[in-house]
């Protein structure tokens, strides 16, 4: 509960609304309109912003334009589309003539007005989850940073899980397996003084964090059970921590549960073939499948295929079901998607009846699409009273299409979130100049950039991800925010 209170923290708090920055003081952090018995109104600025003082430490600040403090706002414009274009740092620096110190802070300004806009629109109470769909796609991808430090030279490895609106392609939560809020001598003093070492995890009160004495004892295991071999290309970030992934898990389906608690709309989970995963969304998400509600699909196929083979097995499933219906490859073609969709469907239904063999065992996909070869499908909730047209439109519709097309563009439109590259120095090493040092720079940038796939980013139908979903009307420019 504390990751997925750490989460919901994150997303319901405002940093660009005005509060008092004093540190130490209890009004730290509180905007004047959810708490005005701390603040009180002390005049305006020179150029008319008003100005507020706290009751507590007497401090003074004002509210007004956001980028009011700015010497080259000019730039922000520019700046926020090069983020979000695939520009390293270096390129953005020698393009706009700002040091490295002056993007930092840029970026912060940017995370900040990225939180407080989607602390006040991201309402998915009112979103219609009936009318745009109510399936959602759920995976997660690698993410490396360099190493810190030359003393050992490996990088770390922080896993990015997001979850998709298969329909519009929104993206529902993005979490980063990191915690900046934390030190990591703050998590080995709260271990410690726990005195839980000897507990197993699953009844710890504070088990939420990786400590550097339970990783190294860990790779220790590991190495003896010889899943590793070596175990010094394994290391933990040098700032903040990692958190534990089994519990980054649950608390981002319990964050999705209270996100989709508005809605009557039945639920369809499409997931990765990870046994977290099926245990996060099965537990946070018991009363609706109790209630069948909620169903929950396990999805795996060739990631590793070359695209010659994949159009091999494309064609191989067009021929199969061209033999079996009897309708030549070029009337497959000339189908609309929805005629298209019946005629698979219905003979998905007849191989189910003629199996036998219940759909939570899998179900090998015979049509696959080109982007999930020799797909393989599990239904988690199964139930034989389902109807067998209405388990094979499941079948059709357990796809990752819509999150892993959202990972593509992330590594494709965000510099350090690259693939990473074999190090000349030593087989097992990555390192790429373009890579991060600072974790949390990480975080903000993910965040960023989920922020304008799914507001300002408009597909082919010229709509955003929020416009498809109906949070919005229309994009989303940079001066709507900043």
């Amino acid at each position: 509960m504390e990751e997925f209170k750490r989460l919901k923290c994150f997303r319901s708090q405002d940093p660009s609304a005005p509060a008092c920055g004093t540190s130490g003081c209890f009004a730290q952090g509180m905007p004047t309109h959810d708490h005005p018995e701390f603040y009180r109104r002390f005049g305006k600025t020179a150029k008319g912003d008003p100005r507020w003082q706290c009751r507590l430490c007497q401090k003074t600040f004002s509210a007004g334009r956001p980028a009011r403090r700015q010497k080259r706002s000019d730039k922000n414009r520019m700046l926020f589309q090069m983020l979000c274009n695939d520009m390293s740092f270096a390129k953005i620096c020698k393009i706009t003539g700002m040091t490295y110190q002056d993007l930092y802070k840029r970026i912060d300004f940017f995370h900040d007005q990225v939180r407080g806009f989607l602390v006040e629109r991201e309402d998915f109470s009112e979103v219609d989850f009936h009318r745009s769909g109510s399936r959602f796609a759920t995976d997660s991808q690698t993410l490396m940073i360099n190493w810190p430090t030359r003393r050992q030279r490996t990088s770390v490895a922080i896993q990015h899980l997001c979850t998709a609106h298969a329909r519009s392609g929104y993206i529902m939560e993005a979490s980063l397996q990191f915690d900046p809020s934390m030190s990591m001598q703050e998590a080995e003093d709260i271990a410690q003084n726990a005195n839980e070492e000897h507990a197993s995890i699953a009844f710890r009160n504070h088990a939420r964090v990786w400590t550097q004495t339970e990783f190294d004892a860990y790779l220790v295991k590991l190495q003896k059970q010889k899943s590793v071999k070596i175990t010094n290309l394994y290391q933990l970030p040098q700032r903040g921590v990692l958190v534990r992934y089994d519990i980054l898990q649950h608390a981002h389906a319990l964050w999705l549960r209270d996100l989709l608690s508005s809605t009557d709309a039945p639920l369809y989970f499409v997931m990765d073939d990870d046994r977290g995963l099926q245990q996060a969304f099965s537990s946070a998400f018991a009363n609706e499948i109790r209630e069948r509600r909620a169903d929950l699909a396990v999805v795996s196929f060739d990631k590793g295929m070359t695209n010659d083979r994949r159009n091999q097995v494309v064609a191989a499933g067009q021929a199969f079901l061209s033999g079996l219906t009897g309708v030549s490859h070029a009337q497959l073609r000339n189908l609309s998607n929805q005629d298209y969709a019946d005629l698979v469907d219905k003979e998905v239904a007849i191989m189910k009846v003629l199996g036998q063999r219940p759909l939570e065992m899998g179900f090998h996909y015979p049509f696959p699409r080109k982007s999930e070869p020799n797909k393989q499908v599990k239904i988690l909730t199964d139930r034989p009273s389902r109807s067998p047209r209405s388990s094979a439109r499941m079948l059709r519709l357990a796809t990752l299409r819509s999150v892993d097309s959202y990972f593509h563009k992330f590594r494709s439109n965000v510099r350090f979130a690259s693939r990473p590259a074999i190090s000349s120095g030593s087989v097992g090493q990555t390192w790429k100049r373009q890579y991060l040092y600072k974790p949390d720079t990480m975080v903000k940038l993910a965040e960023i950039y989920r922020f304008y796939h799914n507001w300002c980013d408009p597909g082919e139908d010229k709509k955003t991800p929020a416009m498809r979903l109906g949070l919005a009307r229309g994009r989303i420019y940079e001066r709507d925010f900043m």
